[in-house]
């Protein structure tokens, strides 16, 4: 039997973890597309099926995948966003898309606010990629016994073959997670900075706000 829209979409969302999820569901409630939104109570303890549900009878089956996409990508699960929208066919187009509260900068996006871990991630960014492609197997194995990383995400960046796009990619990922993702990243650095000596040191003495 050929897969409904509901089926993706609940495929799609059962593919996060359960603070991707959690994530997923408050930059949702955030966000107003063609105009209508989702309040955030509805959103709050429902499941990937009452989410599936709650995004078509709001947005339509025209445009429920499309607003599925474009929250996908701004909490950085970019491969499943892909995934989502080879298997719909759907046109992702940000006109109409608007972050609650709003926020000067570009039109139509999601944007994302900074906090200080990650802020500090992204500055030293270059540096870490330079530093940790050296040898990734001891990050990638940290990142994921902390739980930050599900199986999935954990695979896909064990296949990246180049070191310094492996190491980007987690970087990434972990900034797209948030302030907690970012400060635990930090701590793992701390426990492993003999192994990296030429870390930032303003990054390693970064505290938790």
């Amino acid at each position: 039997m050929e897969k409904t829209l509901k089926d993706h979409l609940v495929d799609t969302l059962d593919d996060l973890d359960e603070g991707q999820f959690n994530r997923f569901k408050d930059k949702l409630g955030e966000t107003t597309f063609q105009g209508r939104k989702i309040a955030k109570g509805k959103l709050q303890k429902a499941t990937t099926l009452e989410v599936a549900s709650l995004l078509i009878s709001t947005y339509t089956k025209k445009y429920a995948a499309e607003i599925t996409i474009l929250i996908l990508r701004a909490i950085n699960e970019v491969d499943l966003a892909k995934e989502l929208e080879k298997k719909t066919g759907a046109v992702v187009n940000v006109v109409g898309l608007e972050s609650s509260p709003p926020h000067a900068g570009v039109p139509g996006e999601v944007e994302e606010v900074i906090e200080g871990p990650v802020s500090l991630l992204r500055t030293h960014k270059v540096r870490l990629i330079e530093v940790l492609s050296n040898d990734p197997s001891p990050i990638e194995q940290g990142v994921h016994s902390k739980g930050l990383l599900s199986d999935r995400k954990y695979r896909n960046i064990r296949s990246i073959n180049d070191p310094s796009e492996k190491i980007a990619e987690l970087l990434d990922f972990i900034m797209g997670k948030g302030s907690g993702a970012a400060q635990e990243f930090i701590e793992l650095l701390r426990k492993l900075q003999d192994d990296f000596p030429t870390l930032p040191a303003e990054l390693l003495g970064v505290n938790r706000n």
